[in-house]
């Protein structure tokens, strides 16, 4: 059951009206360059007129955002000529071609995206390494005070780890018992013994004889075997500085050992091969970040013991360092996503201006803010014109954990759109303005350049059904994540607390102070990292939509669609249909809504691997029993393709399914998958004869009315 009902449904129209959806697919810029040409090929048809709604996930959200930005922020009269925005051959069109590099430009773009990432990944790891360090020193502190010569040849080490074995073991078979006086009260009592304390208490002795395991025995043992090791380095200068030099060295390579493993752990997973050995590779290499820090000072501290007052400034001032980094270090500052969000739209949020009767086209300046909720009041407001366009659901997905959402599934629908924004599923969504105006810093505030980048955040530590628990840890270390961490919409203190002129200097820094304390920082790393991004917290974790469902369908079939245009220009790989198959699927069990639908005429077949067809009809039936129609476009050759096409695809062999990590295309590239998306969406619209006349194109909001959301619950 969902806290909203067991099948929950978005429904604002008026019973008997007949609704057209549209949905881009995810697929990074391939998908953009085809759901590009199939919105050209539906708008000339006159269909994507007739929309009410546009659903877009990843790269199908880069055009879908480039749409709706174009018809909010151009003027009537530079809308209202022959070439429609993003139309063939127009302005907005040449512009993308010009700026397929977006990501990186030129040798100063790529110097720009490393200095990024250094960036990153530096302020990521200072707060986890100062606190590693720090507990490194307080544990071995307390190891050279309960184990004398600790890294020594002389260490007492016999007499103690047996009696640590012993009291590990105590704590374990004393688990046992518990559990078996547990099942003893099963057999004695049949109506069910009042037995909490039990199994409580044997989870406990279970933590205590793990916990004892690793701080009393392997830990001993590897700041033993460490200090060993380094007294074993030979060294030809003095005693003292031999041992820094040792110490040097050692951190060195050990440095060096754990980059290796975590570039060879990466690049297995960009091959997908190995599994296994990519997940050992990434674990050894995860914990080994954390490792090296809390092994050396550890070791020291046993060695040396106690150093007044050397021992406590080191512990205030690293205190302090976690106490900077908790107030002003936060992840939403320095993730990539800022990043990623500012070359999207760079290259894809344009608008247009009439000046002495041309249309120029010019990027949306990066600092103003584009928000979606602005956005839809202004295309609302050109609807009353004549100008119509569809409401923008960008999806994406939230993190979740075991009990919130289906098992191992481990994310949840997560979506914006003008109106209202969340998670259904989930809790009650909350008005978009209210979002957008709760509490960031750091640039992180929600604009719809930054939707269509979470929306698109396929690398991310936490990937719904795709996340890899062992490359977790690492990803999240490493920085290597396109989402972020947004204030929860799940909790009622979203909205920002000004603070009047009245108020004290002093007060205000402290508000200041709470505020970045607040803020996601190591501590959010480290949940991300382990599995523990939920939606109890006061932020959540969202990423792209594919993470959850990739093409947008599930959205339009929640808002009740009657006639369903899905683009899907996913990379299926072995599996070409998994998308769809998936779509299909959460249909059923979310929503209670079957879809019959059979693309095998979209599979390329034979030796020339040509389709068929490059769509399929189907059909979906809702709950109620009202029984809607699915119009299918694939990225995919088939007989009829233009010629050439198919000789572009014995050049590039890989045309029409690069991977989704090609995100730099050529101009050719770009062209041919502009091209493959018109043909398809065109002769799916020839013979599929959708009735294009039974359409009602209905405002979002009436006129004085105020947007509502409205549920209709299954």
């Amino acid at each position: 059951m969902t806290r909203a009902g067991r099948w929950a449904y978005i429904d604002d129209r008026s019973p008997g009206t007949s609704a057209l959806g549209v949905s881009f697919s995810g697929g990074g810029i391939r998908s953009a360059a085809f759901c590009l040409g199939a919105y050209q090929a539906l708008s000339g048809a006159g269909l994507f007129q007739k929309a009410r709604y546009l659903s877009a996930v990843s790269g199908g959200s880069y055009i879908a955002a480039a749409l709706t930005v174009a018809q909010g922020k151009s003027d009537v009269a530079a809308l209202s000529g022959e070439a429609a925005p993003w139309s063939r051959g127009s302005p907005e069109e040449h512009y993308l071609r010009t700026h397929l590099s977006y990501l990186a430009p030129g040798l100063k773009g790529r110097l720009w995206l490393v200095v990024n990432f250094v960036y990153g990944l530096l302020l990521n790891l200072l707060p986890l390494i100062a606190g590693s360090y720090l507990a490194g020193r307080l544990i071995g502190l307390a190891y050279g005070l309960a184990i004398p010569g600790i890294g020594t040849s002389v260490a007492a080490l016999g007499h103690r780890i047996p009696f640590a074995l012993g009291l590990t073991s105590a704590f374990f078979l004393g688990s046992i018992v518990l559990v078996g006086v547990r099942r003893f009260i099963d057999r004695s009592h049949a109506g069910g013994p009042r037995d909490g304390w039990l199994r409580t208490g044997a989870i406990v002795l279970l933590a205590l004889s793990v916990g004892a395991l690793g701080l009393l025995v392997l830990l001993p043992l590897l700041v033993h075997i460490l200090g060993v090791s380094l007294a074993r380095i030979p060294f030809w200068i003095g005693q003292a500085n031999g041992l820094v030099l040792r110490r040097i060295l050692a951190a060195v390579v050990m440095v060096l050992f754990v980059m290796i493993l975590g570039a060879v752990a990466v690049l297995l997973m960009q091959v997908g091969k190995a599994r296994r050995t990519q997940g050992l590779l990434a674990f050894l290499g995860g914990w080994g970040i954390l490792a090296i820090p809390f092994l050396l000072a550890a070791e020291g501290e046993a060695r040396r013991g106690w150093n007044f007052p050397t021992d406590v400034l080191v512990a205030l001032g690293a205190t302090a360092l976690l106490i900077v980094c908790g107030i002003f270090v936060h992840n939403r500052m320095y993730s990539m996503h800022l990043y990623y969000r500012e070359r999207l739209s760079n290259a894809f949020v344009l608008k247009r201006r009439s000046v002495a009767g041309d249309v120029r086209v010019e990027p949306v300046p990066y600092d103003e803010a584009v928000r979606l909720s602005e956005l839809g009041a202004e295309i609302d407001a050109k609807r009353r014109v004549g100008l119509a366009f569809p409401e923008l659901v960008v999806c994406a997905a939230v993190a979740a954990r075991e009990g919130d959402v289906p098992n191992k599934s481990w994310a949840a629908s997560f979506t914006f759109d003008a109106t209202c924004s969340g998670s259904i599923d989930l809790a009650p969504r909350i008005p978009t303005t209210r979002l957008e105006a709760a509490p960031g810093s750091g640039g992180s505030d929600l604009t719809l350049p930054s939707m269509m980048a979470i929306s698109g955040a396929a690398i991310s530590p936490t990937m719904g059904r795709f996340t890899l628990p062992a490359l977790r840890l690492l990803m999240a270390l490493l920085n290597l994540r396109l989402g972020v961490w947004i204030a929860n919409p799940f909790r009622v203190d979203l909205t920002r607390t000004e603070t009047g002129a009245h108020v004290s200097a002093t007060r205000r820094t402290w508000e200041a102070v709470v505020a970045g304390w607040r803020e996601p920082g190591g501590y959010y790393v480290m949940r991300e990292a382990l599995g523990l991004a939920g939606i109890k917290g006061r932020f959540i974790h969202v990423s792209d939509g594919g993470h959850w469902e990739n093409l947008g369908l599930v959205e339009l079939i929640r808002r009740r669609c009657t006639h369903i245009v899905v683009v899907d220009a996913s990379a299926g790989g072995r599996s070409p249909l998994q998308d769809i198959a998936r779509a299909a699927a959460l249909a059923r069990a979310d929503l209670g809504a079957e879809i019959r639908l059979d693309p095998e005429a979209t599979l390329p077949a034979g030796d020339a691997r040509l389709a068929q067809l490059p769509f399929a009809v189907g059909s979906v039936t809702y709950p109620d029993g009202s029984v809607g129609a699915i119009y299918y476009v694939r990225c995919v050759l088939w007989e009829g393709v233009p010629m050439d096409l198919r000789v572009f695809r014995e050049k590039d062999h890989q045309f029409p399914q690069h991977p989704t990590a090609h995100q730099l295309f050529s101009g050719e590239q770009f062209d041919a998958y502009r091209a493959l998306g018109f043909e398809a969406a065109a002769a799916m619209g020839q013979r599929a004869h959708i009735p294009v006349d039974q359409f009602d194109v209905v405002r979002r909001v009436d006129d004085g009315d105020e947007p509502e959301e409205s549920v209709l619950v299954m």
